[in-house]
């Protein structure tokens, strides 16, 4: 059996950490005929990927996330979520100078992943 989850979006909220588990939301959009639809998703990241979810992913960030979809029950609310199993950040790095814009030279992601 499979359940997984392929999630392209931007981040809507600053991620919350707490006990080194990081929870953040991720909007996704569709487009059908001329309506554009947005969902939301509550991402969760656990252990060393939370530490690295904690230091670089802000609101307005674009990522992809893979994880599985899961269903929890709270005081008789349902609850779905994503367990982040990886992601990837897909926001340009910004240069420090124009100069480096102009030439379009390459530059180095520090990013450890």
């Amino acid at each position: 059996m499979v359940n997984k989850a392929l999630l392209l979006g931007n981040v809507g909220n600053n991620p919350e950490s707490k006990n080194n588990v990081v929870k953040f939301s991720l909007a996704t959009s569709s487009k059908y005929k001329d309506k554009d639809e947005t969902q939301w998703h509550n991402i969760v990241v656990f252990g060393k990927l939370a530490e690295v979810a904690e230091k670089y992913v802000k609101k307005g960030s674009k990522l992809y996330v893979e994880g599985r979809i899961t269903y929890n029950k709270h005081e008789d609310k349902y609850y779905t979520s994503i367990i982040c199993d990886s992601f990837k950040m897909l926001d340009k790095k910004e240069t420090q100078s124009s100069s480096q814009q102009q030439s379009n030279e390459p530059f180095e992601d520090d990013i450890p992943f």
